[in-house]
């Protein structure tokens, strides 16, 4: 639907409502844009109290993602896994400081825990990956569209198993920085 509507605004997509519009990751996103969030709001809670014929899916999704973590055994290893879909707009444009990979990696370096391992897995056109941080094994029960994107599910995952935050990495500052702060303080 997105591709249709972007379409449709041709020239527009480069106004203020266009890039507001681009940036959107979700329908609810997409309604708040157009001035219609909170019709959409209202609609989901309809459909939210009405019999529907993907309620099992729906119960058993929301199951899995109240319980939260689950091991599970893949080969000699031990799993640990949670249903946590990697959704891209949620972590700011340009912004790769924000990924889950970026801040398991960082983690892991500053922890020694050496570099995360990803393994891949694959079915038809769908990816999902496990990521191997020291002795512990973490995975996304979501599949994926690309690679990149199940990666990042994996070390969402982690980090959100091992609760690190942006708050837990020491940033280190950039050569500049110092060199203005040395310059501040001198004078």
């Amino acid at each position: 639907m997105k591709y249709c509507v972007q379409q449709l605004m041709g020239s527009m997509q480069e106004s203020d409502l266009g890039r507001k519009f681009l940036n959107c990751a979700t329908m609810g996103d997409l309604c708040e844009v157009f001035g219609r969030g909170q019709q959409y709001k209202d609609k989901q809670e309809i459909l939210g109290s009405q019999e529907r014929p993907d309620k099992e899916f729906s119960t058993k999704v929301t199951k899995e993602s109240r319980e939260g973590t689950r091991k599970r055994k893949i080969g000699e290893e031990m799993v640990t896994e949670m249903f946590c879909p990697f959704v891209r707009g949620h972590y700011g444009d340009n912004e790769s400081s924000n990924l889950p990979k970026t801040l398991l990696l960082l983690f892991a370096r500053q922890k020694d825990l050496g570099q995360p391992m990803y393994v891949m897995e694959q079915q038809e056109k769908q990816f999902r990956a496990r990521v191997k941080l020291g002795e512990e094994s973490y995975g996304s029960m979501a599949w994926e569209k690309n690679k990149k994107y199940a990666e990042q599910g994996a070390a969402l995952v982690a980090v959100k198993c091992l609760n690190i935050t942006k708050d837990d990495i020491v940033w280190k500052q950039t050569k500049v920085a110092e060199e203005s702060l040395d310059t501040i303080s001198a004078s």
